[in-house]
């Protein structure tokens, strides 16, 4: 004496990001939960919404997905400075400290410590260079 398997009435839906068909169950169409075929495209779509340059950690993503796209990351990836490996909690530092830059040449993989460490040096100097031309 088995329990019989309870089977969920399915609709098929467009995903509101990609387009793709994909099967949603009927509970969630009713209540209008069934838009997105996953959760990347529901990040996708929050992520189109927001104003273009208004917001800091969207640029720092389209960095990630650059390291991504060009095979700069993985689980076991290192500092380009002191070479530990870090993993996934990898920072991505811009040469030019252009944001918008992405280019493969434009962007090294560093820890957090000696990122931090690089942007105080970089700032360091620019204090010694502002407080020398105003002597």
């Amino acid at each position: 004496m088995g329990t019989a398997k309870r089977i969920r009435p399915m609709v098929k839906r467009l995903c509101a990001w990609c387009g793709e068909p994909f099967d949603a169950s009927l509970a969630e169409a009713k209540r209008g939960n069934a838009r997105y075929c996953s959760l990347s495209c529901v990040a996708n779509d929050q992520h189109s919404k927001r104003p273009a340059g208004k917001c800091k950690s969207s640029l720092m993503q389209h960095a990630r997905n650059a390291a991504v796209t060009y095979g700069m990351l993985s689980c076991n990836t290192k500092c380009e400075e002191c070479g530990r490996t870090v993993g996934t909690g990898i920072d991505i530092h811009h040469n030019d400290y252009d944001r918008k830059n992405n280019a493969p040449n434009n962007l090294r993989t560093l820890c957090r410590s000696c990122h931090i460490t690089l942007h105080n040096r970089i700032r360091g100097m620019e204090r010694r260079t502002i407080a020398s031309s105003t002597a």
